[in-house]
């Protein structure tokens, strides 16, 4: 039997983006904790809230990235779907953030907490918005429509 086309499933490379988002994060963190790439994170952090604007922007890249991978289509299941992406990389950030304080080159700081959290909370509301949007122009027709109107077009 078919699938509707909000069941289908979420492409590979979506998926894959995701995961890559949260290996630049995690890279990032773990460069900062050993001290590499110094340079780069001292030119950001003399931008006057550049420091914020890089945590909002990062872990909500990823919340983003992640929301549209990983909440599928079925409308019933997002909203449980969501809380869960929304969670874990709130758990995620937070562990990261609170690990600062024994970490001799890293500083806790509440401020890029709650940037995180801003840019987990915005971002993944934006990307399940889109996907919703998404879903609701019914790509199978969109896409039927431009096959007939190509097959139409090379017949004349």
């Amino acid at each position: 039997m078919p699938r509707e086309p909000s069941m289908k499933r979420n492409p590979w490379w979506l998926i894959g983006a995701a995961l890559a988002a949260a290996l630049v994060v995690g890279g990032i963190s773990t460069m900062a904790t050993l001290g590499i790439g110094q340079s780069i994170l001292d030119r950001v952090r003399s931008v006057p809230g550049g420091d914020l604007a890089a945590h909002f922007l990062l872990i909500g890249g990823m919340s983003f990235v992640a929301t549209l991978a990983f909440v599928g289509g079925d409308r019933r299941r997002q909203p449980r779907q969501w809380r869960r992406i929304v969670l874990v990389l709130v758990v995620l950030v937070s562990f990261d953030e609170f690990l600062q304080i024994v970490l001799p080159r890293r500083t806790f700081s509440l401020r890029d907490l709650a940037a995180n959290y801003a840019g987990i909370l915005v971002f993944a509301v934006a990307a399940l918005l889109l996907r919703r949007r998404a879903a609701s122009k019914a790509p199978v027709e969109i896409l039927t429509a431009s096959a007939d109107a190509s097959r139409s077009g090379a017949s004349k």
